[in-house]
């Protein structure tokens, strides 16, 4: 077979299934593992609940095996527990058989350290090489007995929810609307906000569908949050939370049924209390400084704050240098200092449910007194990743001298009032451009210029 590397992203392995991702791929990946972790030892193997998941995960314990590791098999979990298991069971590493919140006909995988840092695609296949690879898959045959390895499937997310519960410290009633979008977030969500004092839950899609029949995986789209918006309204709901197809995301509600965007949410959790400093992306840059500004002027003292450039392996590395208490990304992806230093879209809803316990009046009320900021919807134009590279230089070429430049992540240029980044996913082969400022038509009159510039660039 032969492999494509552009599978291979900056921090996980993601692809069609079965036309760039499938059995023989897996399996070599599994029987190179010595080569990509550079060290042996138990490994916990779990997947998320798509269609292709449990062959692509029999395939890659298949290799595992045959490489020598030893396997702690978690079964059906979602991608944040991963790290938990990883800790529990005093592991080397953990892999998850999942795509995340891409569409159905997408697999991959994802790999974690017992340090937390992430084994991401491109160093992986930086270490082994796509000759390893195409060599091993050769060799794979499927095999009718199960693969040996140690189960603990049964418990495990017991372990796991008790874990959570004691992360939750809510000090009112609280009524939420909790979508688990038909994903693995499904597994656990009763468990969890069942067992906690002053929550009262309304459950939505929470049962595991390896289609994601509701709305699909991905909670950032409008659509996926039109349910849980309009259950916040009909249920009279102080709160609503959408997770992705593996749980490491979640999408937040007002008791208006308004989509918050992830500084807002930010900032409700330092008003929890408790955040001495932060870590956030090049993206959020822009509403951080202006949120940290608008503290300054109120007389409250805003945590210290640290940019990165956008992803899963970056956040995590930088949280640990400096010792923050939590960090997050514009998709929705939030990240813990008592959480093993990495994201948990669970863990950020008990936050999230924590912090606004704490306030005397409404969530929507909180947001009223914000520094306002405009955040037109993002934008995405498919490109690929070597034209990519080219439209990103002639950008930094085209706003040199009309406001301050960063390259963090893609390009970002900062107008004093107005502000904007364009970058290249991480996980998709798209350009995603964001726009935000304090004048709405401004904004919008902006966005629409870069995606015609971008297009015409390709």
């Amino acid at each position: 077979m032969r492999v494509l590397p552009a599978i291979f992203r900056a921090y996980d392995i993601r692809g069609l299934y079965p036309s760039q991702i499938n059995e023989p791929l897996a399996y070599a990946i599994g029987r190179n593992f010595t080569r990509a972790l550079r060290r042996r030892g138990h490994v916990v193997v779990g997947r998320d609940a798509r269609r292709s998941s449990p062959s692509l995960e029999r395939a890659f314990k298949q290799g595992l095996r045959e490489a020598g590791f030893k396997i702690v098999c978690v079964g059906v979990i979602t991608s944040p527990s991963l790290i938990f298991f990883v800790h529990h069971f005093r592991t080397c590493a953990g892999v998850i058989i999942t795509a995340s919140h891409n569409p159905v006909r997408y697999n991959g995988i994802k790999i974690v350290m017992s340090d937390s840092n992430v084994v991401g695609g491109s160093a992986l296949l930086k270490r082994v090489g796509v000759t390893a690879l195409e060599s091993a898959a050769r060799f794979y045959k499927k095999k009718r007995t199960p693969v040996l390895c140690v189960n603990r499937t049964a418990g495990a997310l017991d372990k796991y929810t008790a874990f959570l519960v004691k992360k939750a410290d809510v000090r009112r009633p609280l009524k939420v609307i909790i979508d688990a979008s038909n994903g693995t977030a499904a597994l656990v969500v009763r468990r969890i906000f069942g067992r906690i004092k002053n929550i009262v839950p309304v459950f939505l899609n929470a049962v595991v569908d390896s289609r994601f029949a509701a709305h699909g995986p991905d909670p950032t789209k409008s659509f996926a949050q039109r349910q849980a918006s309009q259950a916040v309204r009909k249920h009279h709901a102080d709160l609503g939370v959408i997770f992705d197809g593996d749980g490491d995301r979640a999408i937040f509600c007002d008791d208006k049924g308004k989509t918050l965007h992830a500084h807002q949410v930010w900032r409700l959790l330092v008003a929890g209390g408790k955040v001495r400093s932060s870590v956030h992306t090049a993206v959020d840059t822009f509403a951080v400084r202006t949120h940290c500004a608008h503290m300054r002027r109120a007389g409250i003292q805003p945590p210290y704050v640290h940019e990165g450039p956008v992803g899963r392996s970056f956040v995590p590395s930088l949280l640990k240098r400096h010792r923050a208490d939590i960090g997050f990304e514009y998709s929705g992806h939030y990240y813990f200092k008592d959480f093993f230093w990495t994201d948990s879209g669970l863990m950020a809803a008990l936050r999230v449910c924590s912090a606004l316990s704490r306030l005397p009046y409404a969530l929507s009320d909180f947001e009223s007194l914000l520094s306002p900021l405009v955040w037109v919807p993002q934008a995405a134009v498919r490109c690929s990743r070597r034209r990519a590279l080219q439209i990103l230089a002639h950008m930094r070429r085209r706003f040199t001298g009309k406001g301050k430049i960063s390259t963090k992540s893609g390009v970002s240029v900062d107008m004093g009032d107005i502000w904007f980044n364009v970058r290249l996913s991480n996980t998709e082969d798209v350009m995603r451009i964001n726009v935000v400022g304090v004048d709405k038509n401004r904004c919008g009159s902006l966005q629409k210029k870069l995606v015609r510039l971008v297009r015409s660039l390709m």
